[in-house]
């Protein structure tokens, strides 16, 4: 009997309106961030992340469509009309989300959102495979 070759576990983590150096482990002293700094020390930080925005008032939305769809935010989000609420918060559903890509991977996958995220605008996150989808 063969074993399936070994993958990485992938832990991919967002904080919208988060300072990067507001974590211990990427310079800022006063703060505990004990959990933070070990997933650091252990795994990859990327310290050098740009997003130039969007079509929407808040960089959140637009930063989390370009990751989640690998495309810049005027490809990724489902309008560019400036009119269309909804379609400025929703991914392409024409795009594979990063979801979608680590589960025909292989990957079990799980999310956890907050805010105004919704499965209508993360096409493909809580379709059959997710483990779970927890909207808070």
């Amino acid at each position: 009997m063969s074993r399936a070759p070994e993958r990485p576990n992938i832990l991919f983590m967002i904080a919208d309106d988060h300072r990067y150096s507001a974590i211990r482990a990427c310079g800022d002293p006063t703060v505990q961030t004990l959990v933070l700094d070990r997933l650091i020390q252990d795994g990859v930080s990327f310290d050098r992340n740009y997003h130039y925005g969007g079509l929407t008032g808040a960089v959140c939305v637009p930063a989390r469509a370009c990751l989640m769809a690998g495309n810049n935010p005027f490809r990724a989000l489902a309008s560019r009309d400036l009119h269309d609420r909804a379609g400025l918060m929703t991914i392409n559903p024409e795009l594979p989300t990063l979801p979608e890509v680590f589960r025909k991977a292989g990957y079990h996958t799980y999310m956890w959102a907050s805010g105004i995220t919704t499965s209508k605008a993360l096409p493909g996150a809580s379709v059959a495979g997710a483990r779970s989808f927890w909207v808070g």
